[in-house]
C-alpha cells in the first residue's frame, strides 16, 4: 500500500518490519512499516487484511494487490476458462467476472490517453 493511501485512511500506526521485498523489476525495497487487521470489504464480505506500507507514488492505474496468502485463506478459486474469480466464506460465495474487470481497465486506459 502506498504511504499516501495509508495516511489518507488513518487506520492507526504502522508497526516496524524487517522484511525486504523484491519487486517485479527485481529491485529491492524496504517497507516503511506494516498494518494488521485492516477491514476490507469485498462485495458482501468483510475480511481483516494485513498490508505492507511502501514509500512510492500512488497511481490509480496500479491497484492494491491482494496476494496468494489472502486468496488462499479466503478460499478463492480462479476459473480461467470461464473468466471467473469466486470467493467463498462458509456456504456463501460471490463470483466476479475477470473479463469484465480487464475490459474496464482497458477502457480506462483509452479514456486517459
Amino acid at each position: 500500500m502506498p504511504m499516501s493511501v495509508f495516511k489518507r485512511l488513518a487506520v492507526g500506526e504502522a508497526r516496524p518490519t524487517t522484511i525486504m521485498l523484491q519487486l517485479a523489476n527485481r529491485s529491492i525495497v524496504l517497507p516503511k512499516g506494516k498494518i494488521e487487521d485492516v477491514l476490507v470489504k469485498v462485495d458482501k464480505f468483510i475480511f481483516p487484511v494485513d498490508f505492507i506500507i511502501l514509500d512510492f507514488e500512488e497511481d490509480r492505474e496500479i491497484p492494491i494487490l491482494m496476494g496468494r496468502p489472502f486468496m488462499a485463506t479466503r478460499r478463492t478459486l480462479i476459473d480461467v476458462e470461464k473468466g471467473e474469480l469466486k470467493m467463498q466464506v462458509n456456504d456463501d460465495h460471490v463470483t466476479f467476472s475477470i473479463l469484465k474487470t480487464t475490459q474496464y481497465a482497458d477502457q480506462q486506459k483509452e479514456a486517459n490517453c
